[in-house]
C-alpha cells in the first residue's frame, strides 16, 4: 500500500472528517519522505525508522510517526498551507505518543524551571498546557536536572541520523496520549480549512 497522490490527499483534507485523516493518513503506516526516495542518502524503511526511535526511548513502533510535510509531501501547518517538502530545509517533525515518556519530560523541565532555570518553562509552558512538548534536535539542556533528557535527545538524534542521513532540524513532539496527539492535528486541519476558506 502507498500513499494516496497529492491532488486525492488535498481534496480529503477539505471534504473529510478532520479525524479520520488524522487516523488514516497522518498515524497512517504510509510515509512520503520514505516512498518518494527525495532524499538518495535514504536506504532505510519508514518502520525502521519507526523501530530504531522506538528503541531509543524504549517504546513501542506504534508509539512513533513521522509528520508534517515529511509524511505527506507538503506542509497542512497554519500559514504554510501546502507548501511542499523542501529538501535541506524543511524539519523533520517526529510525533511520539507516549504518557509514561511525557511524564518523565514534564517532570524534568517542571524540577528544573523550579531550580532557576526559568527558560524551559518560559519555552515549554504553552506546549505543556496542550499536552505536549517538543524537544528540538539542536538544543543543548544545559542544567544537571535535564541530563537524562539530554541523552534522550542524543539517542533520538543517533536514530534518526542512521535512517535518513541528511541535515535537517528534527522537532520530536512529546504527547501525554492519543487523544491530545489526535485533538491537536484534528484542530489544525480546522484551522487549514479556515485559511482555505478565506482564500
Amino acid at each position: 500500500m502507498s500513499l494516496r497522490p497529492e491532488t486525492e490527499l488535498k481534496e480529503a483534507l477539505r471534504t473529510d472528517a478532520p479525524l479520520d485523516f488524522v487516523r488514516g493518513v497522518l498515524f497512517g503506516d504510509d510515509c512520503w519522505l520514505f516512498e518518494q526516495r527525495v532524499l538518495r542518502q535514504i536506504d532505510a524503511s519508514y518502520q525502521t525508522l519507526k523501530q530504531d526511535v522506538s528503541r531509543a526511548l524504549d517504546i513501542n513502533p506504534k508509539e512513533v510517526t513521522l509528520i508534517g510535510s515529511a509524511k505527506i509531501g507538503f506542509s497542512i501547518a497554519p500559514g504554510k498551507t501546502f507548501r511542499p517538502f523542501r529538501k535541506g530545509r524543511s524539519d523533520l517533525d517526529l510525533a511520539i505518543v507516549s504518557p509514561r515518556l511525557f511524564g518523565m519530560v514534564w517532570a524534568s523541565l517542571s524540577e528544573a524551571s523550579l531550580r532557576g532555570y526559568s527558560q524551559y518553562a518560559d519555552t515549554h509552558a504553552r506546549q505543556i498546557f496542550s499536552k505536549f512538548v517538543i524537544l528540538e534536535s539542536d538544543t543543548i539542556y544545559k542544567s544537571t536536572y535535564l541530563s537524562d533528557l539530554s541523552r534522550k535527545t542524543a539517542s533520538l538524534n543517533r536514530a534518526v541520523n542512521e535512517n535518513v542521513k541528511m541535515k535537517h532540524k528534527v522537532n520530536y513532539r512529546i504527547y501525554a496520549d492519543l487523544d491530545a496527539a489526535e485533538g491537536y492535528h484534528v484542530h489544525g486541519i480546522n484551522e487549514l480549512r479556515k485559511e482555505l476558506a478565506r482564500g
